[in-house]
């Protein structure tokens, strides 16, 4: 027998799995290749200075966030817009995400985009490289850039370092071709410091037979050190015109953008000349220096200020405060933080001011002076010194009061003693009274009084638009109450809601008296429910309803106060409209509440009334409900009030007038028990443990004024005059109203040597300081809060009178004209007295109470950093903490860093 072999039928099983695997592959193949992320176009050409278009596709799946393009030297790349769109190709759709970005070379050398890894909501997928050539670019067909339009820098060759120089920028484009410029220059000036661009000057030329525009922008920069300096290229956009498209009749110009770049002039800086007198400090440019002593007579105790003016052209971000002058011991000086002024739009012109407050405490003569200023003029190439000459003043004895003075204290007259009036019978004259003690602290004060802290202006302008906001909200409320009680259609809801009532009535009892007031009661309803103008109405009145029409007989002519149609036929077009809409309407869609079912049911009710022994049946009253509830009404609609008559009506009412004022939340008070030990400890003479103890109130309470003003007396009682100062500033600043806290104010800062500018202006005010001085930052911010809401207050009682009735209330008016003068009057008065305050009027406020540094960086360690001499008295900002150290900002923008023991916060 041949041997044969059998064929395992099993063995074949595993084809069809394998064709139904490739057949899924071949299904999912086109959407698996279709997730892609590509740059179109990939390759190419492109324009130096020319903006071109380029776009990244996403395919079937979109980035999470923006794309990650890289930055490719250059190539400038912006964003440009995003569009989807959805294409279909044999039955597979794909789905395109499209960024767009405008490209534009800077360089000649080719540009590419290397290959970048983009997230997205299918996977991580690769992006492949894009390179293009750089080409020059063209305008037009023919044309090329550099021909249509240039530009250059025109600057001095040679200037002094830190000298104070013009600089002019010139764009020169075809007339015809220029649209507009896409912008202002984009120049990196480094090293110089340069002013911003004054608006660009637009004139007209001619170059090679061809109308230019010429464009010119100017400048002034100075150059702080010396040696050979190339300028950066100043980069220019511009919309150039490179044709016409047209659509019929019409047609729009074709806009391009480019870039051009200007040359890059070399300049040198010479070094200023050797031999510098020993009082130049730097200052570079022309100046004058103007010194004024008032008065330059006075007599011991009385003040003197010494002011030093310096006015000029220069170098002033270079320029320090003015040195230190010498005085004699036998002055008291307070030193005020020195006054810098650049005029506005200008950084090279300003004026730099400092007070120097000298009371004599001693007679005699004394020099103040000499003072010697040097700086180098440009245009001398020189070094000039101002020279303030020597100035004498004599220091006199103070006044003793005369006879009549001390008469008038109290001392005994000799008329009065019985004694001869002639003083030189008694062998001589009196001798002088006594001085006046010397300034000492005085008593502490009891309690604890903390105050709220200023807002912002920013939160103050919106707790003011919410004061005003109550006024449209009292108008809308007041609008609503007036459509809900004039709505037409109320008298007919009431009715409604009556019938029902009367219906269940009719139900309960058994009496035909009682029955008989109800049915009455039942056809007035009814009549006010489908507003039947006749006075006695009756069934037929209701047929006639139904047939549209009413007679008008002199028995109907007047109607019913609720129905609101005196002597109005149906038979009138405005009738009929009014009864489709109010009557018919509401109630056609069942056949119950039709006249006709009603009309019936009045025939019943009438016979029940007024026919003999008529019986009542209790199925009419069943029919009466069905019919009822077949009658629907149309609700109040709240947008009715925004009809005219319910919005501008002519009526007035009273109202009451809620007033908004938010205030701050306060820290709570201090124990009554630990204020009573801190005072006992002061009395005592322990003024180190009383120093603690408000130490440690204001590190919780530090809106405490009182307990700032605690304080500055013990620091005072153990000669920390400097600190005490401070702290005296502090409880000015938030209660300048109290007594002791201006007195005492003056006798810390004269001890301590220095006085901020804010407190010299309060120290000797004018009518805005003294007004101001009546209360604190925030004791104003809260006075321009109830001003606004008496202004909000008046408007609402206009209101209110324009909604109530017109005989009453006639004195409305003139009280609402009385509260918007004095709305108007606070807020004139709280804004003038928030300026006064405005430079500690910010929470971050601080007072510098020790002379320190003023470091560039937050350290001690490293010595090469940049420092400046911190003065006592300066008033800054706090806007960073980093370790025990604090950022100041000062008015003039400086700013730097200092230690935290060496201020007082003024509100934190």
């Amino acid at each position: 027998m041949t041997p044969f072999t059998v064929r395992n039928s099993s063995a074949r099983r595993p084809l069809p799995g394998l064709v139904a695997a490739f057949v899924l592959v071949l299904a999912f193949a086109p959407a698996v290749y279709a997730q892609t992320v590509r740059w179109d176009p990939s390759s190419g050409s492109l324009a130096q200075g020319q903006t071109s278009q380029i776009r990244l596709v996403f395919e079937n799946c979109k980035p999470n966030g923006n794309p990650p393009v890289p930055d490719v030297p250059g190539l400038a790349m912006q964003a440009a817009g995003t569009l989807q769109q959805s294409t279909n190709i044999n039955g597979v759709e794909t789905r395109s995400i499209i960024y767009n970005y405008a490209v534009r070379p800077n360089t000649p050398a080719p540009a590419t985009i290397p290959a970048f890894a983009v997230e997205t909501d299918k996977g991580r997928i690769t992006v492949a490289p894009a390179q293009f050539q750089v080409g020059q670019a063209t305008v037009g067909e023919s044309r090329t850039l550099e021909s249509v339009a240039s530009s250059h820098i025109e600057s001095p060759k040679e200037v002094w370092a830190g000298s104070v120089f013009p600089l002019t920028y010139t764009i020169n484009a075809s007339h015809r071709l220029l649209h507009s410029l896409g912008g202002n220059p984009q120049w990196t000036p480094d090293p110089l410091v340069i002013e911003q661009w004054r608006e660009p000057q637009v004139g007209e030329g001619i170059l090679n037979g061809e109308n230019r525009r010429v464009v010119v922008y100017s400048t002034r920069a100075l150059a702080r050190q010396p040696g050979a300096l190339t300028l950066n290229p100043v980069t220019q956009l511009i919309n150039l015109n490179t044709g016409q498209t047209s659509f019929g009749f019409f047609s729009r110009p074709n806009l391009e953008q480019y870039e051009i770049k200007s040359d890059a002039p070399a300049i040198n800086v010479k070094p200023l000349p050797a031999g510098a007198p020993a009082s130049f400090a730097g200052a570079v440019g022309q100046f004058l220096l103007d010194s004024k002593i008032v008065p330059q007579s006075v007599k011991v105790g009385e003040p003197i200020t010494w002011t030093l003016t310096l006015t000029g052209t220069g170098n002033w971000p270079d320029i320090p405060n003015f040195a230190p002058r010498d005085v004699s011991k036998a002055f008291h000086a307070i030193t005020s933080q020195p006054k810098r002024t650049i005029k506005e739009g200008t950084l090279f012109e300003g004026e730099l001011t400092q007070d120097i407050v000298l009371v004599p405490t001693e007679t005699g003569t004394y020099r103040l002076g000499p003072i010697d200023w040097t700086y180098f003029d440009p245009a001398a190439g020189a070094y000039k010194t101002i020279h303030i000459p020597l100035i004498t003043l004599d220091v006199a004895a103070a006044a003793a009061p005369n006879a009549s003075a001390q008469s008038a204290s109290g001392a005994p007259s000799a008329a009065a003693s019985g004694a001869p009036s002639d003083t030189s019978s008694a062998g001589g004259s009196l001798p002088a009274p006594p001085p006046a003690p010397a300034a000492i602290p005085r008593d502490p004060l009891p309690g604890s009084a903390d105050v709220s802290v200023p807002v912002t202006s920013h939160t103050l302008v919106i707790r003011a638009l919410a004061v005003l906001a109550i006024v449209p909200l009292v108008w809308i409320l007041m609008a609503l109450k007036r459509a809900f009680r004039t709505d037409p259609v109320r008298p007919r809801r009431e009715a409604r809601r009556r019938l029902a009532q009367t219906l269940q009535a009719l139900d309960a009892t058994a009496d035909r008296e009682h029955t008989a007031r109800l049915l009455q009661a039942w056809q007035r309803d009814t009549a006010i429910l489908w507003q039947l103008p006749q006075t006695v109405p009756a069934a037929e009145n209701l047929r006639a309803l139904a047939k549209g029409k009413f007679q008008k007989t002199p028995a109907n002519d007047a109607t019913t106060g609720s129905a609101g149609m005196a002597g109005m036929s149906l038979r009138s077009e405005p009738a009929r409209d009014f009864a489709d809409k109010n009557v018919r309407a509401p109630v056609r869609a069942s056949g119950a509440a039709t006249p006709e079912v009603w009309a019936d049911l009045w025939a019943e009710s009438d016979r029940v009334l007024y026919a003999a022994r008529a019986p009542y049946s209790p199925a009419w009253t069943a029919r009466a409900a069905g019919a009822l509830a077949a009658a629907r009404l149309p609700r109040f609609n709240p947008l009715s009030l925004l009809r005219p008559r319910n919005l501008f009506p002519f009526l007035s009412s009273f109202l009451f007038i809620f007033i908004f004022l938010s205030t701050a939340p306060t820290a709570p008070a201090a124990p009554e028990t630990a204020q009573k030990s801190v005072l006992e400890a002061y009395n005592a003479g322990d003024f180190a443990a009383a120093e603690k103890h408000w130490r440690d109130r204001l590190a919780v309470a530090p809106t405490d004024w009182i307990a700032h003003h605690n304080l500055a007396l013990a620091l005072a009682q153990q000669n920390k005059w400097a600190e005490s100062a401070a702290h005296a500033t502090a409880a000015f600043v938030q209660n300048p109203s109290e007594p002791s806290v201006r007195w005492h104010l003056p006798v810390m800062m004269e001890r301590a040597g220095y006085a901020p500018p804010v407190l010299v202006n309060f120290a000797r005010p004018d009518l805005m300081h003294s007004l101001a001085a009546r209360r604190s930052a925030s004791g104003w911010q809260d006075v321009l809060l109830v001003s606004v809401a008496l202004a909000a207050a008046a408007l609402i009682l206009l209101l209110a009178r324009a909604y109530a009735l017109r005989k009453k209330l006639v004195l409305i008016p003139a009280l609402a004209l009385l509260l918007l003068l004095a709305s108007a009057l606070g807020v004139a008065i709280s804004i003038t007295s928030l300026y006064a305050w405005a430079p500690v009027s910010d929470t971050r406020t601080v007072i510098v109470w020790q002379s320190s540094t003023l470091r560039s960086i937050p350290t001690d360690a490293d010595t090469t950093q940049k420092t400046t001499p911190l003065p006592a008295g300066s008033v800054a900002l706090v806007d960073k903490t980093f370790l025990g150290w604090s950022r100041l900002v000062f008015e003039n923008g400086q700013t730097g860093w200092t230690r935290r023991e060496v201020f007082v916060s003024l509100w934190k």
